[in-house]
């Protein structure tokens, strides 16, 4: 299986501005900081053009913010997701379905046109979403070697 740490870099980790959000001048660090798990490594952060806020992504989940508030998904508890969307040019918002049934919707604002951020994070999103069910059914993928 392929672990999130590289699945994030493949596809997501360009989009994302900064490594290390958790600064001093981070207004909500210290709710973030009670969020995390013992031993959870931070992967990156996306800097959500106003009106969203910071995405981050994690080993274990992502955190994000809800009603100003952070709170956080775990990649384990991912069912479904879809990208929301009128036309290419207004996405801006990835649906994921949980397995509580819950849907957390993430915005997404950054990107023009047909190459906005939010097709890179639903294909994020997706990967892992497949990733896990290959697991859970046992299925393993070969190595191309010559």
């Amino acid at each position: 299986m392929v672990s999130i740490a590289s699945r994030f870099h493949r596809t997501v980790r360009a989009l994302c501005l900064t490594d290390n959000i958790l600064d001093d001048t981070f207004a909500y660090k210290e709710e973030v900081n009670k969020i995390f798990l013992n031993n959870e490594v931070l992967l990156g952060v996306y800097q959500n053009k106003p009106p969203g806020a910071p995405i981050m992504f994690t080993d274990i989940g992502i955190i994000y913010q809800y009603k100003l508030h952070y709170s956080r998904m775990n990649y384990s508890d991912f069912t479904s997701s879809i990208i929301c969307m009128n036309s290419k040019l207004e996405a801006s918002d990835v649906i994921i379905t949980m397995k509580s049934g819950e849907k957390i919707t993430l915005h997404v604002c950054g990107g023009n046109g047909k190459f906005r951020d939010v097709f890179e994070f639903g294909r994020f999103v997706s990967r892992v979403i497949e990733d896990q069910t290959k697991a859970i059914n046992g299925v393993t993928i070969k190595k191309w070697t010559k």
